[in-house]
Order: structure tokens, then C-alpha cells, then sequence
């Protein structure tokens, strides 16, 4: 018996099992269409390129409609965010690192000790010996540890999270460390050679702030060490699926507004011991990913001069192809970190790419003081002060 046209029709367009093949129609259509030009079909050439470049606009309307779902989501998780429930949350809720690291897969602590020994590379080369090394988000002070045995340097780590603080101050030689919120460090003024600023500023409500506080602590000259989260990183999406939302990814680097989707908030809530909200309506951590010209223009308005800019860790976590790699470093730990290496590496090397990875690496000098407001008001902070009904960003937890 034939099936109905407009049910085959219906399949085409919608069934789950033709979904792989219209995902790739666009870019099947433009490599045909390349094939024709190349045998002299011009018209045949001219037509597979046309629909290819229709498929494509609307695979890259779709998910920038998509992005910009997501992103008003994100908003209204900052509008209803309390600062109080915050900080307690950090305070009470946070382990440590360590125990942390433990339940993370192979594949993601590899990852993770990247950006440690990154971090700790950029920082080596502008520590001077015995100098003053400040962690602002210290965790257990692994940086700090690895910068004394190296250059001998006085280290100082602040975290508001406890848990990691005890931790480190039971192995021998500890440095000093205290529990504190990135927009009240306990120093005076001008003591750091270096402040290693390390995935923290995406968790402030007010990112400004914490850059000002960490000018104030530093002396003409010092340098800055900053990762955060990237939002430039790869998307999730193949480019053979939707080439137009790489381009955006990338453009967004340095015109932020050209990005759709802007990542705000934790992908899930905080603990319900913690949040006095309805079950509804939960409270979400912030953790912002920033387009690289925010991070350039917030750390001028506090002080600072760019001395290098670059990105990490491909792909980005949550994509298949981290997965696939995940669950390869299970089952064959050597050919899991050669290829998850290889490709780290390839992409690095990648003019264009190399600006996609999932978290910048930022290093700056303080060359001035630090306005009393940035120029372009942060607007995350805007959010949760216009619902608190505050005339001004202000304080927030760390």
C-alpha cells in the first residue's frame, strides 16, 4: 500500500531517523555544487550553492532563535538572584578541589590540571624571586605551592569557600591563607607582584568590582593572571551543520553583541537547603562567559593594559566530541589523552580556532588606577540591582 504524500512528506521533514540527513543537506548540497563548478556545470553549480546557502541561513536562524531563548532564561535567573542566598551558599555548600577532582572523569581532571599548569607557566614568567604572589580564589592553594617551590615567592590566598583553606592549611609549610570575598581582599594597598586571578570572575554579580579590588592590591607594574570562561568557545554544533553560528562565536569575540546566546547563569540550581525560593522558581549561581573585548575594556577601566590573550581546552566540555573522548580516556586511558592531546595542540595552532577554546587566558599589567565605574556599565549587575530595587550595582558575594 503507497504512502500517503503528505504523511511521506511529514517523515521527511520531521522523522527522527531522516534527522542526520537533513542536518547535513546544506553542506552535501555546497560540496555538489563545488564538484559541478569544477566540471564546468555552471548552472547546476549555481543552483546546489543557492540551496545550500538557504539551508544553511535557516540551520543558523534556528539556533540563534534557540540562543536567544536561552539567554532571556538566563536573565531571569539574574533578576531573581539574592546575594545573600549567594554568599551563604558558597560559604556553606563548595568542597574542596580535591574531593571535587576526584568524581570527575579522567578525561576532565586531564583537563583540569591543564589549566592549572597553564596558569602556573604564565605566572612563572612574571614572578620575580621572593616576591608577593596574592590567589584570589585559591581553592587549596595548589598555584601558590607550585610558584614557592619555583621561585621562592611569599604566596597569599583568599577563597570564600572554607573547605579548601582547611584542607591546606594541614600540609607542612602553608602559605597564608584566609577565607574572603573577592570585593574586600584583607591587604593594603600596592603588595602584589602578581595576583593570579583563576575562574573566578564568572562567579561575580559584579565583575567590575572584583577587578578594581585586585588593582587596588597590586603595585604599579604588577601582572595579572586571569582564565575564565570563554564566550567565544566552539559551539556544540558541527560547522558542516551550521557554519554561520561558528562565525558568529568568533565575530562575538570583539563585538559582543553579535552573540545570541550568552551564558549568565549555572546550568542547574543551588542546593534547596540553601535557597529560600519556591521550588519554581530556584536560585541560580552566576557564571558568566565572557566575550573577550568585555574582559579587555572592564580590566582598562580598572588599571590594566593587555600584555597576552589567547584561549584553551577544545573542544568545549558539554559538545559530542568531548564526550566521545570521555568515554574513550574510560576505556583506553593512553589512546584517550594521545588523541585529546593531539587535538588541544592542532587547534592551538589554528589561526582563528585558537581564539575558540572554552576559557581565555588573560594577561595583564597595571599600569594606571581604576576608574570608580567602568565606562560601559556592567549589565549582569544592572540585572540583579534593578531587582533589588538598588540605584547602583554594588556589593555581591565572591
Amino acid at each position: 500500500m503507497p504512502i500517503p504524500a503528505a504523511l511521506l512528506w511529514r517523515r521527511v521533514r520531521h522523522g527522527r531517523r531522516l534527522a542526520p540527513v537533513r542536518r547535513h543537506l546544506p553542506a552535501t548540497l555546497a560540496a555538489a555544487g563545488a564538484v559541478a563548478a569544477q566540471r564546468g556545470r555552471g548552472r547546476l553549480a549555481a543552483g546546489l550553492l543557492a540551496g545550500a546557502a538557504v539551508g544553511f541561513a535557516a540551520q543558523y536562524r534556528r539556533g540563534r532563535a534557540r540562543g536567544l531563548a536561552d539567554t532571556a532564561e538566563h536573565v531571569r535567573r539574574m533578576r531573581r538572584l539574592r546575594p545573600d542566598v549567594l554568599r551563604h551558599f558558597y560559604v556553606t555548600c563548595i568542597g574542596s578541589m580535591e574531593a571535587e577532582l576526584e568524581e570527575y572523569p579522567a578525561y576532565d581532571r586531564r583537563k583540569h590540571d591543564l589549566r592549572y599548569r597553564r596558569v602556573i607557566r604564565a605566572a612563572l614568567r612574571h614572578t620575580p624571586p621572593g616576591g608577593t604572589v596574592v590567589d584570589v580564589g585559591c581553592a587549596s592553594a595548589m598555584v601558590l605551592d607550585s610558584l614557592h617551590a619555583a621561585r621562592g615567592t611569599r604566596g597569599v590566598g583568599f577563597d570564600l569557600a572554607p573547605y579548601g583553606l582547611h584542607q591546606r592549611g594541614h600540609r607542612p609549610d602553608p602559605p597564608v591563607l584566609a577565607q574572603a570575598i573577592v570585593e574586600e581582599i584583607p591587604l593594603g594597598d600596592g603588595v602584589a607582584d602578581v595576583v593570579v586571578f583563576s575562574e573566578v570572575i564568572e562567579h561575580l554579580i559584579d565583575a567590575y568590582v572584583g577587578l578594581r579590588e585586585v588593582s587596588r592590591v597590586m603595585r604599579p607594574g604588577g601582572v595579572m593572571v586571569l582564565t575564565t570562561n570563554n564566550g567565544s568557545e566552539m559551539p556544540v554544533v558541527s560547522p558542516l551543520v551550521d557554519p554561520g553560528m561558528w562565525v558568529e562565536r568568533l565575530l562575538g569575540r570583539w563585538r559582543p553583541r553579535l552573540l545570541g546566546f550568552r551564558n549568565i547563569t549555572w546550568h542547574a540550581p543551588i542546593n534547596a537547603e540553601a535557597d529560600p525560593l519556591p521550588a519554581d522558581a530556584p536560585t541560580y549561581a552566576p557564571h558568566f562567559h565572557f566575550a573577550f573585548a568585555e574582559l579587555r575594556d572592564l580590566a582598562a577601566d580598572a588599571g590594566f593594559e593587555l600584555l597576552a590573550e589567547g584561549s584553551f581546552e577544545f573542544p568545549a566540555p558539554q559538545s559530542p566530541l568531548a564526550e566521545r573522548l570521555r568515554r574513550l580516556s574510560e576505556r583506553r586511558p593512553w589512546l584517550g589523552n594521545l588523541l585529546s592531546d593531539g587535538l588541544e595542540l592542532a587547534v592551538a595552532a589554528t589561526p582563528g580556532l585558537n581564539l575558540m577554546g572554552t576559557h581565555h587566558e588573560l594577561v595583564f599589567r597595571k599600569v594606571g588606577e581604576p576608574l570608580a565605574e567602568p565606562r560601559v556599565p556592567w549589565w549582569p549587575a544592572a540585572l540583579v540591582s534593578a531587582a533589588a530595587g538598588e540605584s547602583a550595582p554594588r556589593r555581591a558575594a565572591a
